[in-house]
């Protein structure tokens, strides 16, 4: 399996981390270059962009803080949208409005992609340990197609229903 990941803060960087160690091929791409490298130096691969980190990939994770910055990574000619073959799974890491996960996975679905919302709970120290708890909305065989990605990181995989789904549950939660 190969994965991209986009989004390099405390949570990404350890989740990349975790991915790495598990065998999983990872790509990267952040706005910070010395995120990036950071994770290079843990077994990642570097990108120019969201698009060509998402090249190949079979899963593509998206962990940027607002839901804006989601709509920017998965949008453009840099974009994930632009760069992922068809097939591969999206799943969103970030906490995102229910209303956004719906409106991205159109816009995936659109483009021959799967899109999960896949919230995360349990830290970054967690995320390097492999226990985190995933909160995923979206179809079961988007699911089922990224288990080995989503397994990488988690103890335990909650799916909580339709697109939205893991986003509402991860609202509720906080």
């Amino acid at each position: 399996m190969r994965a991209a990941y986009i989004g390099l803060g405390n949570m990404g960087a350890a989740m990349v981390e975790r991915l790495a160690a598990q065998g999983i091929e990872t790509t990267v791409f952040d706005v910070s270059a010395a995120a990036i490298e950071a994770c290079v130096a843990k077994g990642a691969k570097p990108a120019p962009s969201a698009a060509a980190a998402a090249e190949g990939c079979d899963a593509i994770g998206i962990c940027v803080p607002e839901d804006d910055h989601v709509r920017a990574v998965l949008r453009g000619a840099n974009g994930v949208l632009a760069g992922a073959k068809r097939g591969a799974v999206i799943a969103v890491h970030s906490t995102i409005l229910p209303s956004t996960a719906e409106e991205l996975a159109r816009e995936a679905t659109a483009a021959g992609l799967g899109l999960l919302d896949a919230c995360v709970t349990g830290g970054a120290a967690r995320a390097v340990q492999g226990k985190l708890v995933y909160l995923l909305g979206g179809e079961a065989e988007h699911v089922a197609r990224i288990k080995p990605y989503l397994d990488a990181c988690a103890e335990r995989i909650v799916h909580a229903g339709p697109i939205g789904s893991g986003a509402k549950l991860k609202l509720c939660i906080n």
